[in-house]
C-alpha cells in the first residue's frame, strides 16, 4: 500500500545488454582473462524517481579443470 499518490500509475521499460570478450588462446597455468561489460537501462512515466542507467567493466578469471 502507498503512502502517497502521484496520480500515475507506474509504467517502467528497462533494457539490458551483456558482452563477454575472451580469446581462447590467451591463457596461463589454464586461467583464461574475459572481459565483461554489462548495460542496464530503467525509462519509466516517472522520470524523476525511476530513471536511471547502469555500466559496468569486469575483467574475469576462469580456470578450466
Amino acid at each position: 500500500m502507498a503512502i502517497f499518490t502521484l496520480g500515475k500509475i507506474r509504467q517502467d521499460y528497462i533494457y539490458r545488454a551483456e558482452i563477454l570478450l575472451w580469446k581462447r588462446d590467451w591463457h596461463w597455468l589454464s586461467i583464461t582473462p574475459k572481459l565483461q561489460f554489462q548495460w542496464r537501462k530503467q525509462r519509466s512515466n516517472l522520470p524523476s524517481l525511476y530513471n536511471y542507467q547502469n555500466k559496468s567493466i569486469n575483467l574475469i578469471f576462469e580456470k578450466s579443470f
